[in-house]
């Protein structure tokens, strides 16, 4: 263990609380970024993700940093829904927040129309309840060729310099310097017990339902250049999910990943050995499914993302460890984080059950050794009848409750996942008018579902639309076909009020569907593009427009 020489604040310094809101742990970096920053200029520094604070205390903080991500179109992340639900409470007198001094940094992506709209929404309900703003807002855009480190660098060179001015007092005490080693999150201390090295994560301990593996087949054709799978879940009992929602999953590094990691670091021989770990600050607390006491071998195996693309963070801090010095203090900086699928059932139709339509993560590198997905690798060599534990949460997504009203569904590959539990459930129920767009590559090799497809077009209940983009010489992608349903599309989404759902990766096709779709109003209506735009943004916040996209 190497002990840092840069003290942990005492309870005279001035308090700062950094809460963070983040689906993939892009914010909960940055937030920790700053927090080493704070902690570096003696600031006695809080950080926590937003739900796991308690809303009684943020009234009484005299300054807080906010840092949340935005996902979908414009939808804040799932550990910020609560915190967010009882800010906009409309109850809440207008000074409220009067003696709160705050900053919100944002992580986005410009692809979307509603680009950090969740730091946006947060910004402007904090000054409405009567909080002062003492640094305009951030916005980190995935867009930028620097990354996040783009915005987030010069934007914490300036929040120290407006901290500097507010709290003088900080100037008074020097500052640790960068080059010195920060306090470690938590130590490691053996026991004399030498421990199983079965798997420590058991069902009990987390959040979610039991289920067994029952089916884990390729949807795509063999020699294809990509491995599609549909995953099958069988649980014990009935189960209780809407269209749209998502299973969260909780991977393990493959074994010989582990021998090898292990070999190359010189830590065979204490694999086994069991460690207490020790939080060393209770303002900045180990992520909850983080365990207390565990062997090497568990923690790299169920605990620590060892295959990841590190962060820029992660390389901040490793450089003080240039010779051959354990730095076991700073496992949890690789710490592996629950994925996260959209369902591809309905519960109506397969009520103990859960399906996932997964691509499996290959591909080559610079490296020598081909990169992969750690969850996707985990499922794709995950054999029949193992049992894990998913967490089910609830989706972004708003179904019409009005059955009578159509939907149109763009969800290329394994973006149709909600769209197939979309489909099945209004199927279920009768409902007839649903439009699907999907777009795959190979109408041969990667039409994923197309036996159901084909099926429910037969009987009347799905009109299909399908862009198989490399089976002719032109490229052709699920926006194009949209134009050409101009005047169908105009009676479904204006006249019969229509709802429409986008699902599939991020990037330039979800702009290029919104875009097609304002054309096609324009054709099938008669209106200028701007009344077109103008009426999608009104779908937008009536739950109309829906997006689920991923980078």
């Amino acid at each position: 263990m190497v002990d840092s020489a840069a003290a942990l604040p005492d309870e005279t310094a001035h308090p700062l609380l950094i809460l963070w809101g983040s689906e993939t742990g892009n914010s909960q970096d940055a937030a920790e970024r700053i927090a080493r920053d704070a902690q570096r200029r003696h600031f006695r520094v809080k950080v926590m993700e937003m739900d796991a604070y308690p809303i009684a205390e943020l009234i009484e903080e005299p300054l807080v940093i906010f840092v949340c991500s935005t996902t979908g179109n414009g939808t804040e992340p799932r550990n910020m829904s609560h915190l967010w639900r009882n800010l906009i409470r409309s109850d809440l007198p207008s000074d409220l927040l009067d003696s709160m001094d705050f900053a919100v940094f944002g992580l986005g992506d410009s692809g979307y129309e509603r680009f950090n709209w969740a730091a946006k929404k947060l910004q402007r309900r904090l000054e409405n309840l009567g909080a002062r703003e003492i640094l305009a807002r951030g916005d980190a855009d995935d867009q930028d060729y620097r990354g996040v480190e783009g915005a987030l660098t010069p934007w914490i060179e300036s929040l120290f310099n407006v901290l500097d001015d507010l709290y003088p007092g900080t100037r008074e005490v020097e500052f640790i310097p960068s080059k010195e080693l920060p306090p470690p999150r938590a130590r490691l201390q053996i026991t004399t017990k030498k421990s199983a090295t079965g798997r420590l994560l058991e069902e009990s301990q987390l959040e979610g339902v039991a289920v067994t593996l029952t089916k884990n087949s390729r949807i795509t054709a063999e020699g294809w250049y990509q491995d599609v799978r549909h995953i099958e879940f069988k649980a014990d009992h009935n189960l209780e999910y809407a269209p749209g929602d998502v299973a969260v999953l909780y991977p393990e590094n493959a074994p010989e990943d582990v021998d090898t990691l292990s070999v190359r670091m010189g830590w065979t021989r204490m694999m086994d050995d069991e460690y207490i770990i020790k939080p060393t600050d209770a303002g900045w607390p180990l992520s909850r499914e983080f365990p207390l006491r565990a062997t090497l071998r568990q923690l790299l195996t169920q605990y620590l993302d060892i295959s990841s693309v590190p962060r820029a963070s992660f390389f901040q801090i490793i450089r003080h460890f240039a010779t051959d010095e354990r730095e076991k203090e700073k496992l949890e900086e690789f710490s592996i984080r629950p994925r996260q699928f959209s369902i591809a059932s309905s519960c109506l139709t397969c009520p103990e059950g859960i399906q996932l339509c997964v691509a499996i993560v290959r591909y080559k590198s610079i490296l020598k050794v081909p990169r992969k997905g750690l969850c996707t690798s985990w499922l794709a060599r995950m054999s029949i009848g193992t049992r894990i534990t998913i967490r089910l949460e609830s989706g972004t997504m708003v179904l019409p409750s009005d059955l009578s009203r159509p939907i149109i569904l763009i969800g290329p590959g394994t973006g149709v996942a909600p769209m197939r539990a979309i489909i099945q459930d209004r199927n279920h129920k009768g409902a007839k008018n649903n439009l699907l767009y999907f777009g795959c590559r190979s109408a041969r090799c990667d039409f994923h579902y197309e036996k159901e497809w084909t099926e429910l077009s037969s009987k009347g209940n799905l009109i299909l639309r399908l862009a198989a983009s490399r089976d002719q010489e032109e490229k052709v992608y699920v926006q194009h076909l949209i134009p050409k349903d101009a005047v169908l599309l105009w009676d479904w989404i204006v006249s019969k009020e229509g709802s429409v759902f986008i699902s599939g990766s991020s990037g330039p096709m979800p702009k290029s569907v919104r875009k097609a779709i304002i054309q096609a109003l324009c054709v099938g209506g008669g209106w200028e593009e701007e009344t077109s735009a103008n009426y999608l943004r009104e779908m937008e916040l009536s739950d109309r427009w829906n997006e689920e996209c991923w980078s």
